[in-house]
């Protein structure tokens, strides 16, 4: 589990840092709230020489960038019925992954849950915010690095280069506050990633009380990245979901080396 445990930490770390590189030299004054933007679309680039104008804060971060189709027919949807979050998260993590999603021929996954952060959207937007989720489905069976770059290549940023170096590519507003948003959707598919982390534990022995709580908490804590309206506010969730995890692994650790 130690390496897991440095593993996590880096991402966090990493998460962090992609904010403040976004963020760097921004304006204080915050404009309207921006809408969802395609992850398929790559920045326009800019010749070497340009200089972009810093770009201003939005007011919040949208519910995860919008995938290319819907990836999900509420008709076929499990786990809807629990009142509290808890509940609805004890109930998928009984699932096998077979009920949880399905990949196509095409290549494409349906997934046959509602993601808790798309739970309170409606119409199209819940149908975008499904499909994004329902891009990075393959994305778990991968650890480590490999987990990484399949999550980047999934919100549409380039693998190996960084935030910053994609900021200078841009070339006015649009192409700025897609990148914001892609930014905002990678952080958010770590935290989900740690989600995935905690269930896996439950085959090592950790209680589905323990790992139910904790992946509602971290759903909380997507919740609030989405209502934060600055930097600073953004870096605190996520030092709140650091120090969650945290408990989490110590809390897992003891139940599964005393069996309890």
């Amino acid at each position: 589990m130690g390496k897991l445990v440095w593993l996590v930490a880096l991402m966090l770390l990493f998460s962090v840092a992609a904010l403040a590189a976004y963020s760097g030299g921004s304006r204080s004054t915050p404009p309207a709230k921006p809408k969802p933007l395609p992850v398929a679309e790559e920045p326009q680039p800019t010749p070497p020489t340009a200089r972009p104008e810093p770009a201003p804060e939005p007011a919040a971060v949208e519910p995860m960038a919008p995938a290319s189709k819907p990836a999900f027919d509420e008709s076929k949807a499990k786990c809807l019925g629990p009142s509290s979050v808890v509940e609805r998260v004890k109930c998928r993590l009984r699932l096998t992954d077979e009920e949880l999603a399905e990949t196509e021929p095409d290549g494409s996954t349906e997934i046959y849950f509602l993601p808790e952060e798309c739970r309170p959207l409606g119409g199209e937007a819940r149908g975008q915010c499904v499909s994004a989720y329902a891009r990075v489905q393959a994305c778990w069976r991968f650890e480590g690095e490999t987990r990484e770059e399949c999550l980047r290549k999934r919100v549409g940023l380039p693998e190996k280069s960084s935030v910053r170096d994609e900021k200078i590519k841009c070339l006015g507003d649009a192409c700025r506050e897609e990148l914001r948003q892609r930014v905002y959707s990678l952080v958010k598919f770590r935290l989900y990633s740690l989600e995935d982390k905690a269930s896996k534990l439950l085959r090592k022995g950790v209680s589905e009380d323990t790992v139910a709580q904790f992946i509602s908490e971290m759903e909380q804590k997507k919740a609030e990245f989405n209502a934060a309206t600055s930097l600073e506010a953004r870096k605190k969730v996520l030092q709140g979901a650091a120090r969650l995890w945290n408990d989490f692994k110590l809390e897992a650790y003891k139940q599964v080396r005393t069996g309890t």
